[in-house]
C-alpha cells in the first residue's frame, strides 16, 4: 500500500523462456455500465451507486503489449457458475529478455471518472523503479533482489 491511498503490484517472468505472457484478470460481477473495461488504458474501473470504486491500470516494461476482452466466471456453489467479465494483457517475450514486468495499481476511489493516473515501469538489472502518478503526486517506488 502506497500512501495509505493504492496498492501497487509487480508481476515478473524471468528464464529464456519465449513466446506470448498473459497476465489475466477476474472482474467483480456487475452490469456493463458498472464494470467498465478501459482497453486503451489497460484496465477497468467500476461505477457502483454507494462509491465504493475500484480503479484499475497495468502497464509493463515492454513498449507493446495487447488487451484482450475474456469471459470469466466465479462460481458460490458446487457445479453452479455465472459469467463475469474477464481480460488479460498479453506481451511476447524475447529468449533475450532476461525479465518482463507488468506494474498493477489498484486505486480505490469514489469516483473512478475524476482520477487521474500514470504508470511506467523502468528495468533494472537487479530490480525496477516503477513510477506512479496519482492525483497530481508522483510516487517513485523501487525494490532490489
Amino acid at each position: 500500500m502506497v500512501d495509505d491511498k493504492f496498492y501497487v503490484l509487480l508481476d515478473e517472468a524471468r528464464g529464456t523462456a519465449e513466446g506470448t505472457l498473459n497476465l489475466n484478470f477476474n472482474i467483480t460481477e456487475g452490469s456493463d455500465a458498472q464494470v467498465v473495461l478501459d482497453e486503451q488504458e489497460g484496465g477497468f474501473h467500476t461505477e457502483f451507486a454507494d462509491g465504493n470504486n475500484l480503479l484499475v491500470r497495468t502497464a509493463t516494461g515492454k513498449t507493446a503489449s495487447q488487451f484482450k476482452s475474456m469471459e470469466g466466471f466465479v462460481s458460490y456453489q458446487t457445479d453452479t457458475s455465472s459469467e463475469r467479465q474477464a481480460y488479460q494483457i498479453n506481451v511476447e517475450k524475447a529468449a533475450s529478455d532476461d525479465v518482463v514486468r507488468f506494474a498493477t495499481l489498484l486505486l480505490p476511489t469514489a469516483d473512478a471518472s475524476a482520477e487521474e493516473c500514470a504508470m511506467s515501469i523502468e528495468a533494472e538489472t537487479s530490480g525496477a523503479t516503477v513510477r506512479v502518478t496519482v492525483g497530481g503526486k508522483t510516487y517513485k517506488l523501487t525494490y532490489t533482489l
